[in-house]
């Protein structure tokens, strides 16, 4: 009397190409969402990238400078001493009366040559280093005696530095060189 449950009657399912509608957006409009995407991803890193030739640098008070390292004289020599660094033929004398264990006791008659003094060195400012170019650097130190503790010159080649990126200035040049046990200047790289 019932029918069968598996025969029962299932309304028609009307298909037609007119009413079938496809997932998500058409190839086309894909494609070109995809465009629009790159050329905002490449427009942004453009500015990014020109951002040294908009003036988006930053400024600074960074020079070009040479650190004369003298650890080893530590060993054997005691303050006071003068310290006459020299780049080319352009000399700075650093008179060091002290050093404990975290500070220094200095006196200089070129205060805006003096970049920094520790207990390990010196480190001068030099307008002349305007190039990578072979330069010859000495040390010199004198003990409250007046003799000589450290006398010795070298050649080095200075780094090129830009610390504020390709695009900014400014373009500055270092050099490190350390005063050995065996009186002689040896650059740092």
């Amino acid at each position: 009397m019932f029918p069968d449950p598996s025969q029962a009657a299932r309304p028609a399912l009307m298909v037609s190409d007119s009413n079938v509608k496809q997932g998500g957006p058409k190839p086309k409009r894909r494609w070109i969402r995809r465009l629009w995407y790159v050329a905002a991803v490449a427009l942004v890193m453009l500015l990014i990238a020109a951002g040294g030739a908009i003036d988006i640098c930053t400024g600074g008070s960074i020079s070009s400078e040479v650190t004369f390292r003298f650890m080893s004289l530590r060993d054997y020599t005691a303050p006071p001493l003068d310290v006459y660094a020299c780049v080319e033929s352009s000399c700075t004398l650093v008179t060091i009366e002290g050093w404990e264990r975290n500070s220094v006791s200095f006196r200089t008659q070129d205060e805006h040559s003096v970049i920094d003094v520790s207990r390990w060195g010196v480190t001068v400012r030099e307008p002349i280093l305007t190039s990578s170019g072979p330069l010859i650097v000495g040390l010199n130190v004198t003990d409250q005696t007046g003799e000589l503790v450290f006398d010795s010159t070298a050649i080095v080649e200075p780094r090129r530095l830009q610390p504020n990126g390709t695009f900014c200035p400014p373009t500055i040049y270092v050099a490190t060189v350390v005063a050995t046990s065996d009186a002689s200047l040896v650059q740092q790289p």
